[in-house]
């Protein structure tokens, strides 16, 4: 291959690789099934279920997949008619959302009525005349030049849930009339929720992804905002969680009912260590259909596989760096001169990673999941999980492990 050809193939291999969730065209081109199949006829069935409210939880650490699959549950859904005229999806990133308020006050109830409320045009559902009114408001031009939709959107919220004339000055945010608020604020929800069930003849599914993102405790507080929307029929939730809040939920537990999934990284070893080829060849899929086979040495893919511990998107974002340092060296392949630069560079970010940690707590509970696989203790579980320093693993027809990142293991040195 010559000099110009290579920068293309490595450019294009790059682009391919940017660590983020596949959506729309993205998942046809790059999407592999064979270890989702189990997960989403699991939510599908869930959906499907005869109970009239659900929540559906789904568990994982950052970057396993989480994000991706449920928008590929989303595409499956769109795409099979008997489902897309079933279902009525609203799907939003609670994460982004809740970025875009300056305020202080963050609800998402408030986030989700809006969501559920722009999720419809008006010639499929008619709302109430207040929620008519309010999102005609938010449709404004002079509304979106102004900043932030969402942003506005919610300072004209508490007029429309607690029936104040427009330019009316908000109460005083009291815990009564907090209550009040939220209460009628719920009771907006379910009739805009019933309304839709009732003249599409579609049951309702909110997704709401990236709560994960937000830390364990924040997660279970703002969805606690939610506990009483489960109630409403004919609607079910999808939410995407911490890992380490489903631990600690025995603490300090979400209301109603719900179900749990789970979504690991991908082991490349069994709990007692015996290779687990099949995953070695998904992962070696997953890579092949974002970059030409003859790019990159087996060997060296072998080796990049291993350092991400089967976490997807550090397996993703270490194949970018691979394909940079292959543009910078003008290479015609990546083979193990590349793997140690990008090596180097992964381990000098974890050990930046690791010195937020006090060693005094955590070296010793650390080196004792590397040995023993099993979970830290429940005090620790917030940082050890979120930051994916230690890994939960979960094989079909298997019990579950845990081990430390492999990357971890390569600033300890463990012997």
């Amino acid at each position: 291959m010559d000099q110009q050809n290579n920068f293309e193939a490595f450019a294009k291999a790059y682009n391919n690789f940017g660590p983020r969730p596949l959506q729309d065209e993205e998942i046809e081109r790059f999407y592999v099934d064979d270890l989702t199949n189990n997960f989403i006829t699991q939510i599908k069935e869930a959906l499907q279920s005869p109970d009239d409210s659900h929540k559906i939880l789904v568990f994982g650490q950052p970057g396993c997949g989480k994000s991706t699959t449920l928008n590929k549950i989303i595409k499956l859904i769109h795409e099979d008619n008997l489902w897309k005229n079933k279902y009525h999806i609203v799907f939003f990133s609670a994460k982004e959302m809740l970025e875009l308020i300056e305020s202080e006050n963050k609800s998402l109830l408030e986030i989700t009525y809006l969501q559920l409320l722009g999720s419809t045009n008006n010639d499929e559902v008619a709302f109430s005349h207040e929620a008519l009114k309010f999102k005609k408001m938010t449709d404004e031009p002079s509304v979106t030049r102004s900043g932030s939709k969402i942003e506005v959107a919610l300072k004209l919220l508490p007029f429309l849930s607690l029936k104040l004339p427009l330019g009316q000055s908000s109460p005083a945010t009291s815990p009564m009339d907090e209550r009040t608020r939220n209460i009628t604020l719920r009771g907006s929800f379910c009739r805009a929720c019933q309304n839709i069930v009732r003249q599409t003849g579609k049951k309702v599914i909110i997704i709401i992804d990236a709560i994960d993102e937000m830390g364990a405790s924040e997660a279970i507080e703002v969805s606690k905002e939610e506990g009483h929307l489960d109630t409403v029929q004919d609607v079910k939730f999808i939410h995407t969680f911490p890992l380490e809040t489903f631990f600690l939920m025995s603490i300090n537990p979400l209301t109603g009912e719900y179900s749990s999934q789970f979504i690991s990284p991908v082991p490349l070893k069994d709990a007692d260590h015996q290779p687990l080829k099949d995953n070695f060849a998904y992962l070696k899929e997953l890579v092949w259909k974002r970059i030409e086979k003859h790019l990159v040495a087996e060997k060296a893919l072998e080796e990049l596989i291993k350092l991400s511990g089967g976490v997807l998107r550090d397996l993703i974002s270490y194949m970018q760096d691979a394909c940079k340092e292959a543009i910078r060296d003008n290479s015609s392949i990546i083979e193990q001169d590349v793997v140690s630069r990008v090596k180097a560079k992964v381990k000098a970010d974890y050990v930046k990673k690791y010195n937020r940690l006090d060693p005094h707590t955590h070296d010793k509970a650390l080196e004792d999941v590397w040995r023993t696989k099993k979970r830290p203790p429940n005090a620790l579980l917030d940082t050890l999980l979120h930051d994916s320093h230690v890994l939960e693993y979960r094989q079909s027809g298997s019990h579950t492990w845990y081990d430390a990142h492999p990357c971890l293991k390569e600033v300890l040195k463990w012997d």
